[in-house]
């Protein structure tokens, strides 16, 4: 097929793949890493983390944290790193309007720790003590399906936290648009894993949704605190509820953030600038794309 390169998204299987492929045929690769493949990477791999980095033509990695970390981390081949953010098709998301009723808190995610939803379950109990009237929704499936079950039950917010395990994109969309106000309550989790870039975030500034957010890995370059959201300390139950609580009693407060979600996603991460990017990467090393 005259092949000449490959890139590879995730520092995984197929990466290392491409490794051998480039010392037995002399094909070139390049990577994006993304997140618990770069910042959890196994020990015990015969071709580890470094040699990925030190073979490939070039590595692009989805935050300027990554990028940060890649290059403290492996300093030899710190001017091969290149910060490119993922990118999304806006034109596929619809302008929030969640009309009347309670308000409408939406979370979306695998179901495991460093998603830190326990956290946001524990901010809506605060949150209903208050007298706050709320309705929240987490999308997504996972190990710790039972365990958020459990507490959601302990604390007898059945009929305002709904698990709602996962859904097809098109009906996330209309959820997004049915929605108030997107949190995420992402932590590093306890073997050191955290999200980087999360894509679902860019899926709510899309939709103009305001966000309130933890202050880790790269979300701070997506959630500019107090111009389209609001960030938090990570583990931080009162914090997370005392900023929804903020957000949500002020409309126009809302109507802006949500304003300036969507302006912020169309200039860092609509699709179109993203591949411009990248080509203009492959374009440097003499690469067709």
């Amino acid at each position: 097929a005259r092949i000449s390169h490959l890139h590879i998204h995730f520092a995984g299987l197929v990466s290392r793949t491409a490794w051998w492929i480039k010392r037995l045929f002399g094909v070139t690769y390049s990577f994006t890493g993304h997140a618990n493949d770069i910042f959890c990477p196994k020990p015990d791999q015969r071709v580890g983390l470094s040699d990925l980095v030190q073979e490939a033509s070039f590595v692009v990695v989805v935050s300027d944290f990554g990028a940060n970390w890649l290059r403290r981390n492996f300093p030899e081949s710190a001017t091969k790193v290149h910060r490119i953010y993922n990118g999304l098709d806006l034109s596929l998301f619809k302008p929030a309007a969640p009309g009347g009723g309670p308000v409408r808190l939406l979370s979306v995610g695998r179901l495991i720790e460093k998603k830190g939803f326990r956290f946001l379950i524990e901010s809506c109990r605060l949150l209903r003590s208050t007298g706050f009237h709320f309705v929240c929704q987490i999308v997504g499936e996972g190990p710790e399906r039972h365990r958020l079950d459990e507490l959601i039950r302990e604390y007898q917010l059945s009929g305002m936290v709904q698990l709602m395990g996962p859904l097809p994109q098109t009906e996330l969309v209309d959820l997004l648009a049915q929605s108030s106000l997107f949190v995420f309550p992402a932590i590093r989790d306890s073997l050191g894993d955290t999200d980087n870039l999360p894509t679902v975030l860019i899926e709510a500034m899309a939709s103009r949704l305001p966000i309130v957010a933890t202050e880790v890995a790269g979300i701070p370059e997506i959630v500019q605190h107090n111009e389209n959201g609001i960030l938090v300390p990570e583990k931080d139950p009162t914090e997370l509820a005392k900023a929804i609580r903020l957000l949500a009693g002020n409309e126009a407060l809302l109507d802006r953030f949500g304003k300036a979600s969507h302006r912020i996603a169309q200039e860092k991460f609509a699709l179109s600038h993203t591949v411009r990017q990248l080509k203009r990467l492959f374009a440097q090393f003499d690469l067709r794309c």
